[in-house]
């Protein structure tokens, strides 16, 4: 069957306002009267972008360091990441940082490729500000990866 874009978006918003939250994968995995994830993947090229599309955020959770568990509100490429603060990433301690990163690795760690390579925190800057420019928070990533990292 052939879902219009508009119904897709439709559907994840009946889903949030049905259930007051927004929608897991696993929901839309299984189905449960809603077309099914693959449908969404392929659609919008990925989960996020089709909940992005859909006008709903925050909707991926990490667990800090001290078990607290938190939204990561997202929005870069149609599919939405941590909230930054432009003068952060201009500051000289940020650049230090983020060539240090990419000199220690010299390739993305995700997949080996030494293309469009950026500096990835691996504890988010905005919760854990201390580490913002530790090095050994960061890893490098090619902006495939990166993509994939925030998105998943």
């Amino acid at each position: 069957m052939r879902y219009s874009n508009e119904f897709l978006i439709s559907e994840l918003q009946r889903f949030v306002e049905e259930n007051e939250r927004p929608p897991t994968k696993r929901e839309f995995d299984t189905a449960n009267g809603y077309p099914s994830l693959s449908v969404y993947k392929k659609r919008f090229g990925s989960w996020g972008a089709a909940l992005v599309a859909a006008g709903i955020t925050g909707t991926q959770t990490y667990l800090t360091s001290d078990g607290v568990r938190r939204l990561k509100v997202n929005q870069r490429n149609g599919v939405q990441c941590n909230q930054r603060e432009p003068q952060d990433r201009n500051s000289p301690e940020y650049r230090a940082w983020r060539a240090a990163v990419i000199e220690r690795d010299g390739v993305c760690q995700g997949c080996g490729s030494n293309e469009d390579l950026c500096a990835h925190h691996i504890l988010p800057w905005r919760y854990f500000k201390e580490k913002a420019v530790d090095v050994d928070n960061g890893m490098t990533l090619c902006g495939e990866c990166h993509l994939k990292v925030h998105c998943r």
